[in-house]
């Protein structure tokens, strides 16, 4: 997977199963003819709409995190592949009505790119290009036959994403309606069984129709709707405990009065203990255990230095009544090693990732939107 560039501050990546499009290009520019001519006119038709269905699923994945940005939820990255992409949010919103959002935000861009499609095509014709055509795809000049064939497959994308199962936006929709009757946990078993439903289903399909397209479809959204089941019963799991109940008390709150050099024997003293050292406004800045503290002393020496590295440093808190599954995604997908544990603005105890971990003993994959 490589970096290929960012949008709107957002890093784009391309997964290297795009490397399917341009093979699939190359068979067909050899099949289009049925002998072994090479078609070069083909061979670039095709890579001119793969490269403009790529540019599709990219707009489809940035309005997912557009809507994620209107709702304060940052976007990681972008991820497109061979068989779609993938905008992994940080969360998917904590409301219902914020994941429907998200959700359904990738097909109405979509949707507003197939209705310019539509009246551009209609416009550049006298508005006689839908009424004129049947279907001769080769009787259409190169770029009416490109944007075409974009309308069209732009008009798949949007319905099959809104077939109603994991890991589709029509599979999140329903998971944000059904939250509004169940709990979280359940409204995602229930989403992701409509997805293995739905992927076997196409895998039927695709073995009566000899497609190898829907079969490959098929074991991806089994295979996905298959991981988000997994991390559902483990998140119901997860919310029979709470944070107050697993978290600890072996911590300090360091002032901002105290000399640099006491903090440190005492963290040396204490390599567990997590210490709490404030920001200029006074609140939690960073959280960092005894031994954490000692390294970062030793490795910056002065006493500037080694305050200017502890502002560098990130640190998570989270409030003690918060679900469980919420700490268990960040410990999961951003390797967090510990929380501060808030009581309203007062620090309550530590969270330690091991701590989940051990309730955790499997690890389910992220969650994103395709």
């Amino acid at each position: 997977m490589k970096q290929v560039g960012s949008l709107f501050g957002i890093p784009f990546f391309l997964h290297w199963s795009v490397i399917i499009f341009p093979a699939f290009a190359l068979w067909h520019s050899f099949a289009i003819h049925g002998s072994y001519d090479f078609c070069w006119e083909c061979f670039n038709f095709s890579l001119l709409l793969f490269a403009a269905l790529l540019l599709l699923v990219l707009i489809h994945e940035l309005g997912h995190a557009m809507a994620g940005r209107y709702l304060g939820i940052p976007t990681d990255r972008i991820v497109v592949n061979g068989l779609g992409g993938a905008a992994y949010l940080q969360n998917l919103g904590e409301k219902p009505r914020e994941t429907m959002l998200i959700a359904i935000a990738g097909p109405m861009t979509n949707i507003v790119i197939g209705l310019l499609l539509y009246f551009y095509l209609e416009w550049a014709n006298g508005f006689l290009f839908f009424a004129n055509f049947h279907g001769g795809l080769f009787s259409l000049l190169f770029w009416e036959r490109l944007l075409y064939l974009l309308y069209y497959y732009n008009l798949v994308l949007i319905l099959f994403n809104l077939l109603p199962g994991l890991p589709l936006d029509g599979g999140w929709v329903l998971e944000a309606s059904l939250r509004y009757f169940l709990p979280k946990a359940w409204a995602t078993i229930v989403a992701a069984r409509f997805g293995q439903l739905l992927g076997g289903g196409l895998f039927v399909l695709g073995a009566w129709l000899v497609d190898w397209m829907f079969p490959l479809f098929a074991v991806f959204i089994f295979w996905y709707a298959t991981r988000q089941l997994v991390r559902a019963k483990l998140h119901r799991r997860l919310n029979k405990h709470s944070i107050a109940g697993l978290m600890h008390r072996d911590f300090s709150l360091v002032a901002d009065a105290d000399p640099v050099q006491e903090v440190v024997e005492q963290a040396g003293l204490a390599p567990q203990r997590y210490f709490m050292i404030p920001n200029q406004e006074g609140q939690l800045g960073t959280m960092l255990s005894g031994a954490q503290l000692t390294q970062v002393y030793r490795e910056n020496g002065a006493e500037h230095n080694f305050m200017e590295a502890i502002a560098n440093m990130q640190s998570y808190a989270i409030q003690e009544d918060t679900p469980l599954s919420v700490a268990w995604d960040y410990i999961d997908l951003k390797e967090v090693p510990a929380f501060a544990v808030l009581r309203g603005e007062e620090v309550a105890g530590v969270l330690e990732a091991e701590t989940v971990r051990q309730l955790a003993p499997k690890k389910p994959g992220p969650s994103l939107f395709h």
